[in-house]
């Protein structure tokens, strides 16, 4: 039933978009960085905050006043100038703003990337249509509902949208079936054609955030 996937199978298993999933990695460490940055940016920028209200409510830190003190250095060199604060937060304030703009660059760069990855996933998957639409005429009840779960495999695991679309046909077909006491109301075991399928797809299709490909179904209520 499922014989004529083999080569749309194949196809899948040989996409190697290679070069965009390397810029995707790259994209995803640059943005780690910058997220790293960004926070210990706000917490000092707290910590500047919180020194620019004791400035302004005339506390200060007694601790470095009196070493400096016992150390016959010069007291206002220990009390934080409240214009470099202000300075420093500024800068801090601009430097944040210009990671998070870079972020939102980098992730622009990287939806690019993801839609040419998806776009060549999905041209493949396309095929898969057509393969279960000419099984399903004259099938029986219990061909349909392996045709269901290899259908139902494809659009969980390889968000293929045209399976699931064959998927949404069948379920009232076998739902209003199992009503009728004509088929078991039970899990249906997916194809092992479109198992392989989706197993040695597993790379491409792990750069979508694909699920492993369930071995049963859910019967559809």
């Amino acid at each position: 039933m499922f014989h004529n996937l083999k080569p749309i199978a194949r196809e899948l298993a040989n996409y190697d978009p290679a070069d965009h999933a390397a810029q995707v990695r790259r994209i995803d460490a640059d943005v780690a960085v910058i997220d790293k940055r960004v926070d210990q940016a706000r917490r000092e920028l707290s910590e500047i905050n919180a020194k620019l209200r004791d400035s302004r409510e005339g506390e200060y830190d007694s601790s470095a006043i009196a070493d400096a003190m016992l150390a016959g250095g010069d007291v206002l060199e220990a009390v934080a100038s409240v214009d470099k604060l202000a300075d420093q937060r500024a800068a801090l304030q601009a430097g944040v703003l210009g990671l998070n703009n870079r972020r939102l660059t980098l992730q622009e760069e990287r939806r690019e990337a993801m839609a040419v990855i998806e776009g060549g996933v999905s041209n493949i998957m396309r095929k898969v249509g057509p393969v279960l639409e000419r099984a399903m005429p004259g099938s029986s009840l219990e061909a349909l509902a392996s045709i269901y779960a290899g259908a139902e495999a494809l659009r969980d695991a390889a968000h293929c949208g045209v399976a699931g679309g064959v998927a949404m046909r069948i379920r009232e077909v076998l739902s209003v079936a199992a009503r009728n006491g004509l088929i078991a109301r039970q899990p249906i075991p997916v194809p092992g054609e479109v198992i392989s399928m989706l197993r040695d797809a597993a790379a491409a299709l792990a750069l979508l955030g694909s699920r492993r490909a369930p071995e049963v179904v859910a019967f559809p209520l």
